[in-house]
């Protein structure tokens, strides 16, 4: 679902941008996102590696995520790519919620959606969640589409989007950025900084 997540939160600030230089998007111009089958995302470097020179796998920061930082590794990964993980517990839809967070109040009114999420900590619990009967949006795309669309038109909320986006672009350069750190104990894993 990062991949959904990831490219519908580019569109809404691609949409939105003013054009200008220190609110142009360029996630949608040097990122190719590519979804893994099945959470496969080692087979999908490996495969990758062959066609492109700089792969960067994108990870959650729970102990799945930590196991494919080693498999990864251990494969021979990053080569001249990254792998790119979200802090210790997070996930795509806590990073979505971060995004939100920038002014839950009026991105979580903005949300168009039969029984709409109360606060903040509403929505990221309720974007994990596949229950369905208890509110579930976990893999709802027009769910997705709703809040992705909120967040796109609160200022605050796609400023922070764009910031988490360009951040993705400068670490895949090894380049320094605030919103990203080397892991001191593996320098070929960015994490996330909130």
């Amino acid at each position: 679902m990062d991949f959904e997540l990831l490219g519908l939160l580019s569109k809404a600030v691609d949409l939105h941008q003013a054009w200008q230089a220190p609110q142009n998007c360029s996630f949608g111009s040097y990122v190719g996102i590519v979804p893994t089958h099945d959470s496969a995302v080692v087979a999908t470097v490996e495969a990758l590696r062959e066609l492109h020179p700089k792969i960067a796998a994108l990870v959650d920061g729970d102990a799945a995520g930590l196991e494919y930082v080693q498999k990864l590794c251990d494969a021979g990964q990053p080569n001249s790519g990254v792998i790119i993980r979200w802090p210790n517990e997070w996930t795509i839809e806590d990073a979505i919620g971060w995004v939100v967070d920038a002014n839950p109040e009026a991105c979580i009114a903005d949300i168009v959606m039969e029984n709409p999420p109360a606060t903040c900590a509403d929505l990221v619990q309720r974007l994990k969640s596949p229950d369905r009967p208890a509110g579930g949006l976990k893999t709802d795309i027009s769910s997705y589409e709703a809040v992705v669309d909120a967040i796109g038109s609160i200022n605050a909320c796609r400023a922070r989007a764009l910031d988490l986006l360009e951040g993705l672009v400068i670490v895949q350069r090894r380049q320094p950025t605030a919103r990203f750190a080397q892991d001191p104990n593996n320098q070929a894993v960015w994490i996330f900084q909130p």
